[in-house]
């Protein structure tokens, strides 16, 4: 995979990350600002995370798709204190798991496409406040669309648009 520690102004595009080994990730992003992922493609084979995120601040993760149907357990995006940040039109698809977050604030999660998501909720937010979250589409996942267990986040923009949930 590709790993950024400690970097600040960093961007990773159009990069194609395929056949992570066990308990990998495509993109790691740590102790990093400013940092843009946009337009990759992570296959991830038996990686546990297509993008792992953690104690990062101004990360955009934007026009990504991440997509595992043959490794059930994997997390599509993985976030670990992420702030100030931006999450928008990814396609997060087949896979255990499409968005966990932890300690996750003031950020933006919108026009995101989750879908067929195995093995939990397609978003999990736990610790995580004071995001906005709107337009994001919300299909065939088995378990259920969204979990947060604080009630400090928006799920609609406030004029119009809220998510679509199947």
């Amino acid at each position: 995979g590709i790993s950024l520690t400690n970097v600040r102004n960093a961007t990773v595009n159009n990069c194609d990350v395929s056949r992570v080994s066990s308990n990998g990730y495509g993109i790691l992003v740590s102790y990093s600002s400013d940092v843009l992922l946009s337009s990759n493609i992570i296959r991830s084979g038996n990686g546990d995370n297509g993008i792992w995120v953690y104690y990062s601040t101004r990360i955009t993760i934007t026009d990504n798709w991440i997509s595992e149907p043959t490794n059930p357990g994997m997390t599509c995006l993985f976030i670990d204190h992420m702030y100030d940040s931006y999450i928008s039109s990814n396609t997060f698809n087949g896979s255990g798991y499409g968005i966990w977050a932890e300690y996750l604030g003031n950020s933006l999660v919108w026009n995101n496409i989750i879908s067929n998501i195995t093995d939990d909720y397609a978003l999990y937010f736990t610790n995580s406040n004071t995001n906005l979250l709107y337009h994001n589409i919300f299909e065939n996942n088995a378990v259920g669309h969204a979990y947060e267990d604080t009630s400090s986040n928006d799920w609609d923009d406030g004029i119009s648009q809220g998510n679509y949930w199947d």
